[in-house]
């Protein structure tokens, strides 16, 4: 109860201080007397703006901006030339003369860095550089600031900063140029070195001193180097780099408001939590100016960066670490206030983020709908990004629908690199968020204009035979009945446009699979009822024909295929035939040739296909091009295609490789036996089982397969066997050779992995004593013994005690169940929905296979037990909404 209302007096103190900013803007929306929407007083004042542009910049000349890093390098070093030449006689670098042959000499060693095609070459001109540089009094002050910047740019951290060290050891009147002293300590954040970051920092500082002492010059360090320092510290919090104190900055000592110790009353903090600490003790007061003597205080740079940190850091939770990246926020948004700073977009969308995570879609909507509203803040492409989701959640996607519009035409005439980056960007977070049909739309809205004439949908007609009606209407912009309307340039769509919507309609897909299983979901795809009255939500199923419309759209549009593209088409459900049509289809608009990953991709497309004779092809052709067989993931991507086709069904199938689909269509791709004869002549003839054991026990011989050896298996080998045992009908007792598989994985030093533990338990099928009597002598302890080496902290251990709850659900014994996650809890292991869902899947096998006349006694007593035990609280879950039970939360 403490911790909700110190959370919710967190939260009235935050959106305080965030109220206070709107007083700041003189022209709030609350003054106007006309009730429109954030949304249409955004669109007008970007069209206000928008329409004065022109003239207000027409005549501005534009900035000298370099194409890549090396042009920006090689401008420093024709600035080094520059100073040191004395004349020219002609056009180019042969054409200069120098005073001194060392002149020439530095000129000559800095260009053979520019140039640098290898490492060799640029720690050759590393080597000149630092001789020729030796005494740095010989060259003039541009000179070595000059040459101090490019070596930093060119990635010589070391020689930069020793290059520094020398010029401020010099006696001088100045310090050296920002321009210097801020490259060196970029290319220092860059290498993740923040200790020698600050050490470089103070060096700056004691210059400052030692000059102000012997001359009584105030001179000062560049506020820019301190941002770069503070954004290091944030770059360490946000990685969650181990923290160590500093000898600089003396975090405990500065004041009793941002101690990181009593902010988290008294308890450990995290490595996260205190370099955001660190970081805003030095934005209080004068510290940072007084430590390393700043020609100015914190700006509004200096604040954002700490903003954004704590965003990225935001983690919900109901207990400390909610209250600790509340209190940095809070803090934040007060210095600035403090300081008469000014919140930009950076700030808002910082904000914006971590309410997102810590508040929930209406406190973000409503601090976007403020952004909408400023007249002194323009929404930029990660505000935009930062509202895709809530907004469509929220049900105003018309206002979303207006916000892209608006933000398409105002910037794709002047910078289309940027708004096709954009909307790649705003793909992906709508993918992510399961939204890909909406995603969809709005490609085809800004992208794809309204076709001209009929397109060739070869593929797409494969698939799914489409009427005219269906081609037409796969390829109208869908979006333009939804606020695009108007929108006639059309920017041509990418590679990675496609990409993004292809994979995350394989993920869509994937997802829906995991959430009902593939039974369930064949049966929705038929319109047939399904039982919902377990704890799997209501699922939407994606139109995976629709990837395949964009597949055909990207090759009719000339867009070249990459190894992604593959690999995303193969992760779609498909039949044996269609997967090797695509492949044909693919060899000729492919970039390249085939990786290993497109192979492996390829395997196991048709393992998901049911056709494991043309996965083994594809891997001895895999092995025929001259792919490495030593990777042990190419043999595992074959064993999962092998477990897939590991049926109850279809255990008594052979292999036919010769004769199989792949084959068929690719004999052009020659195999000879001695580069990967294994799968022809061994497994030829044998079951997916049996397959997978042969396959098995040639990488525990490490067999010699033409010139490459077989790599050792590892855990995820004998968890790939371990699944195809346990979903292979085959005569015999599994559980016995289930427990031979985990002793002889035991014996040869494999891990305990909890994946392979789960695989080995459900082996036993619905035998539930055979299962504990297994793991109180055998699986138990291993899994314990290995829980104690991995970092994973209790992952692996759950993923095993799983597999014991889906063999519970086999056998219909929720009180066994119960029991065990009671168990769970005596060993710090806290069970999960995923663990509840364990059991359900086990369940729903054993109903499908028995039927309803199974003995169900007491089994909704326990289940509601269990369902109390794994299911944890969380308000954000609006699957949870409606539930009628008490939750006592301590």
């Amino acid at each position: 109860m403490v911790a909700v209302m110190l959370r919710l007096l967190l939260q009235l103190q935050l959106i305080a201080a965030v109220g206070s900013f709107t007083l700041w803007n003189q022209h709030a929306v609350g003054q106007n007397k006309v009730c429109i929407t954030s949304t249409q007083l955004w669109a007008m004042r970007s069209d206000r703006k928008h329409a004065g542009h022109s003239s207000k910049h027409h005549h501005a000349a534009p900035n000298r901006v370099p194409l890549n890093k090396r042009t920006a390098i090689r401008w420093v070093v024709q600035g080094v030339e520059r100073c040191l030449a004395e004349g020219e006689s002609g056009k180019g670098r042969e054409g200069k003369s120098y005073s001194r042959r060392v002149d020439a000499s530095l000129v000559d060693a800095l260009f053979l860095m520019v140039n640098a095609n290898n490492q060799k070459d640029v720690l050759d001109a590393e080597k000149r550089i630092r001789v020729l540089m030796k005494n740095p009094g010989e060259f003039p002050r541009e000179v070595n600031e000059r040459v101090i910047k490019a070596c930093a740019m060119a990635g010589l951290a070391p020689l930069s900063r020793s290059l520094l060290e020398a010029l401020l050891e010099e006696d001088g009147e100045d310090l050296p140029s920002p321009m210097a002293y801020t490259a060196v300590l970029n290319v220092l954040r860059r290498n993740g070195r923040m200790e020698r970051l600050e050490e470089t920092l103070a060096d700056l500082a004691g210059a400052c001193r030692k000059i102000k002492q012997t001359t009584g010059n105030e001179v000062g360090v560049d506020v820019v180097a301190f941002n770069t320092y503070l954004a290091s510290i944030c770059d360490a919090a946000v990685n969650e780099l181990p923290f160590s104190s500093s000898a600089t900055v003396d975090i405990d000592g500065l004041g009793e408001e941002f101690n990181y110790t009593s902010l988290t009353n008294g308890s450990a903090a995290s490595p996260s939590e205190q370099h955001l600490y660190k970081a805003l003790n030095l934005l209080k007061g004068d510290v940072a100016q007084t430590k390393f003597c700043l020609a100015s205080g914190p700006d509004r740079y200096s604040y954002n960066s700490v903003l954004m940190a704590a965003a990225k850091c935001s983690k919900y939770d109901i207990g400390e670490s909610f209250h600790v990246t509340k209190s940095i926020m809070l803090a934040c948004l007060r210095g600035m206030k403090e300081r008469g700073i000014r919140p930009d977009i950076v700030t808002y969308n910082a904000r914006i983020q971590a309410a997102l995570v810590l508040d929930g879609d209406e406190d973000a909507i409503r601090q976007i709908d403020h952004v909408l509203s400023d007249h002194n803040v323009e929404p930029d492409r990660y505000t935009i990004d930062l509202m895709l989701k809530p907004f469509i959640d929220a049900g105003r996607v018309d206002e979303l629908w207006s916000i892209l519009k608006t933000f398409f035409e105002q910037n794709v005439g002047s910078n289309v690199k940027m708004v096709s980056s954009a909307f790649e960007a705003f793909l992906d977070t709508l993918v992510q968020s399961g939204q890909v049909e909406f995603a969809h739309e709005v490609f085809r809205a800004f992208f794809l204009p309204a076709p001209k004439e009929k397109k060739n949908m070869q593929l797409t007609q494969m698939i799914h035979v489409l009427s005219e009606e269906e081609q037409q209407q796969s390829l109208r912009p869908s979006g333009a009945t939804r606020g695009t309307a108007g929108v006639t340039t059309h920017l041509p769509p990418g590679r990675r446009h496609f990409n993004i919507l292809i994979g995350g309609y394989g993920k869509a897909y994937q997802s829906a699979l995991s959430k009902m299983g593939k039974a369930r979901l064949q049966a929705a795809k038929r319109n047939e009822t399904i039982d919902e009255g377990d704890n799997v939500t209501a699922t939407i199923i994606p139109d995976v024909s629709e990837a395949y419309v964009l597949f055909d759209i990207m090759l009719d549009m000339g867009v070249r295929l990459d190894q992604f593209t593959l690999t995303s088409m193969m992760a779609l459900p498909s039949s044996s035939d269609n997967v090797t049509t695509l492949l044909d289809r693919v060899d000729s608009a492919l970039v390249g040739d085939f990786n290993p990953a497109a192979y492996r991709s390829i395997i196991s497309a048709y393992g998901k296909a049911g056709d494991p004779s043309s996965a083994c092809w594809m891997f001895e052709e895999m092995a025929g091009v001259g792919r490495n067989l030593q990777k042990r993931e190419n043999w595992n991507v074959l064993l999962g295609a092998l477990a897939k086709c590991c049926s109850e069904e279809a255990c008594h199938i052979q292999l036919d490789v010769l004769n199989s689909v792949a084959a068929c269509a690719r004999r052009d791709k020659e195999i000879s036996a001695d580069d990967g004869g294994l799968v022809a002549s061994d497994v030829d003839g044998k079951t997916c089982l049996d397959a997978a054991v042969l396959i098995l026990d040639t990488m525990r011989n490490r067999t010699v397969i033409g010139d490459c050896t077989a790599p050792p298996p590892n855990s995820q080998t004998y968890c790939l066997v371990a699944s195809a045992l346990s979903e292979s009908g085959t005569s015999g007792p599994k559980p016995t050779r289930a427990l031979k598989l985990f002793r002889d994985a035991m014996e040869e030093g494999v891990s305990a992995d909890g994946r392979f533990l789960n695989a080995v338990l459900r082996c036993f099928g619905d035998d539930i004593e055979g299962a504990l009597a297994a793991w109180k002598s055998d699986i138990g302890p291993a899994a314990a013994a290995y829980e104690q080496k991995s970092r994973k902290q209790g992952t692996n251990l759950i993923a095993a005690y799983n597999g014991l709850m889906h063999v519970c659900g086999r056998a219909i014994r929720p009180d066994i169940a119960t029991r065990i996650a009671y168990a769970m809890k005596k060993s710090n292991v806290e069970p999960s929905e995923v663990t509840l869902n364990s059991y359900l899947a086990g369940k729903r096998v054993a109903i499908d296979k028995f039927g309803e006349g199974k003995n169900l006694r007491l089994q909704n007593q326990y289940e509601s037990l269990l369902s109390v035990e794994c299911l944890k609280y969380n308000e954000k879950d609006k699957r949870r909404a409606n539930d009628r039970k008490i939750r006592i939360i301590l």
